[in-house]
């Protein structure tokens, strides 16, 4: 093993509170809520331990307890449920734009479980709607919502309209309207292809009168534990009470929820993940699953968790590092997965240049340089670099750090630069599966110039053209 999986697990408050409303021993339910129960303790709650409150409401009558605090927790219950009721109600006319557009839509996380039993709702309270649409669809499902009023957070129109792998979804927002639309169903797994097997199993479901599609109840505890221990403000719980409604599906498969936690690289999320369902609120999840994962755990996944569950992006070089390392090895796993490519329309030798955009503020440009579309999974790829650059002071050398375009950039290379006639050049030799399946719009190149003493100080590229071939 190369992590300690109780690292990332809810504090032990809100541990109690998880048990008091979904351990099915009634006497460790009544224990945990006896360990929780107090009043200063229900005044310094958090996000995350609110969220429980309307399941613990149902529950302490079933356990025959009896608490002065039950009727704030049936008031914390019925507004949970009246901001989910506007939520719900606001997005249905959008949600039906889309499916009478002929989109069909896959519905996640708490609206899923809306979906297939609408009195789910008094418990699951939802802040968004969660869709999954089509990835050839990814650019008119964006549209449609955005012309009917709704604004993405913090992006314009184009770059939603061209996210590709850059993001695995995008929020959109008017008034009460709220929906995470997915072009990708985890954050994790950007690669094309990635979620055709959740799509294939995926059920009918029925959402604000809306016919939808929702995950099966094996993938609703994979996405539960992908996305359960990212780092979220307020360390919300709501992925223990999706995972345990997930494991009470008759005949539930756990063969296939073992083989797409491999697949799609979450082994390390899963051990923790289901270690703590297991041990902590007794749910029946089988001991030799969580050991055939712990023995699918790297270090570079191990410290994927440990980078993610603290932060949304990487903080540190060696951190980024570690990211790249693991959206690689996924890139790996899912070529291996997939038939051989038919032969690259590029044979190995022949150059393919394209120009460089210069993009960035000025004094801080760097040069984005478009994937060739030749690219294919099990290719190794060469990409000349050349470019201008303000000459380095004395013992500094010029470096080049490659990377995706996306939101938080995934490094893939970094390299020191050799000068020729008053220009720089550097050279990369980048995995073909990686650039096929993820299959980034654009490389981003920055310069620095690095000291000895390994510092740098980043300068701007003025002028250059990258050369792709096939090796």
């Amino acid at each position: 093993m190369f992590l300690e999986p109780t690292r990332y697990w809810p504090s032990a408050e809100t541990t109690w509170l998880l048990a008091a409303a979904l351990h099915p021993d009634p006497q460790a339910a009544r224990a945990a809520w006896r360990a929780w129960d107090d009043p200063g303790r229900f005044d310094a709650t958090n996000w995350a331990q609110l969220r429980v409150f309307p399941i613990v409401a149902r529950r302490l009558p079933e356990l025959g307890l009896d608490s002065p605090l039950l009727p704030r927790l049936i008031g914390v219950r019925r507004f949970l449920w009246t901001k989910s009721r506007i939520l719900h109600r606001s997005v249905a006319p959008l949600l039906k734009l889309l499916l009478d557009a002929g989109i069909p839509l896959v519905l996640t996380k708490g609206a899923a479980r809306i979906a297939l039993d609408p009195a789910e709702a008094l418990e699951r309270y939802s802040h968004d709607v969660d869709a999954l649409v089509p990835e050839a669809e990814w650019g008119r499902a964006a549209s449609l919502l955005m012309d009917a009023g709704m604004t993405p957070e913090k992006l314009t129109r184009a770059e939603v309209l061209n996210i590709r792998q850059r993001y695995h979804g995008v929020g959109l927002r008017l008034a009460e309207a709220n929906i995470d639309l997915h072009l990708h169903a985890m954050k994790r797994n950007r690669c094309v292809g990635d979620d055709d097997g959740l799509r294939a199993r995926s059920v009918p479901g029925v959402f604000a009168g809306l016919p939808v599609h929702v995950p099966g109840a094996e993938d609703r505890l994979v996405m539960a534990i992908g996305h359960g221990l990212l780092h979220s403000p307020g360390r919300p719980t709501d992925w223990a009470f999706d995972a345990a409604a997930a494991l009470a599906t008759p005949d539930f498969d756990w063969g296939l929820v073992e083989r797409e936690v491999v697949r799609r690289g979450l082994s390390a999320f899963g051990v923790s993940a289901l270690r703590y369902l297991r041990q902590e609120l007794a749910q029946p999840v089988p001991e030799a699953v969580i050991a055939a994962l712990e023995a699918d755990v790297t270090p570079v996944f191990a410290e994927e968790l440990e980078c993610l569950h603290h932060a949304f992006f990487a903080r540190t070089a060696r951190e980024s590092v570690i990211l790249c390392l693991a959206d690689m090895e996924r890139a790996r796993r899912a070529a291996a997965l997939r038939p051989p490519a038919p032969p690259s329309g590029t044979p190995s030798g022949a150059w393919e240049t394209a120009e460089t955009l210069l993009v960035g503020r000025r004094g801080e440009e760097a040069a984005a340089l478009a994937v060739p579309g030749w690219v294919a999974p099990g290719d190794r790829v060469r990409l000349e670099l050349r470019f201008e650059a303000p000459p380095p002071q004395r013992r500094e050398r010029v470096q080049v750090e490659l990377s995706c375009f996306e939101a938080h950039p995934t490094l893939l290379h970094q390299q020191v630069a050799t000068s020729s006639k008053g220009q720089w050049q550097a050279v990369f030799h980048l995995p073909g599966d990686f650039l096929a399946l993820r299959q980034p719009a654009m490389l981003l190149a920055r310069a620095s110039h690095l000291t000895t003493g390994g510092r740098a100080r980043g300068i701007a590229l003025t002028a250059g053209r990258g050369r792709w071939k096939r090796i």
